[in-house]
């Protein structure tokens, strides 16, 4: 099924995206004379640029031009961080949730939406 591949492929780029942007810190904050907020601010916007790459060429083989794409996915970006900020709310001050799993039920909602508007907005 092409949809159980993508979302395979979606999830590869993912871990790859999620260990890039955790070596990049750990690089910028231990040999860069960098401020934190830079450093994390420079290897936040490598790792979408690596995330935005490959699944535009390996999950979704995208050929739609790249400034309607890129635009679309800033757009989902900002979306994806505007739901992690409420399902957090919602779990820890509405559900008095542990913070820990809500954050864990964010970036589960937050991938499977984000795969949802990569593959039927974004990159289609």
């Amino acid at each position: 099924m092409m949809c159980k591949a993508t979302f395979l492929k979606y999830a590869i780029v993912g871990i790859f995206n999620t260990l890039i942007y955790g070596v990049l810190v750990w690089l910028f904050l231990q040999w860069t004379f960098f401020p934190r907020y830079v450093a994390i601010a420079i290897a936040f916007a490598i790792a979408m640029l690596f995330q935005y790459s490959a699944n535009r060429i390996f999950t979704f083989n995208s050929r739609q031009r790249r400034s309607a794409e890129i635009t679309k996915y800033l757009a989902a970006a900002v979306i994806n961080y505007a739901l992690t900020i409420f399902v957090i709310w919602v779990a820890v001050d509405v559900l008095s949730a542990p913070k820990g799993w809500a954050a864990m039920l964010a970036a589960g909602i937050v991938a499977g939406f984000g795969y949802v508007l990569a593959l039927f907005w974004v990159y289609r």
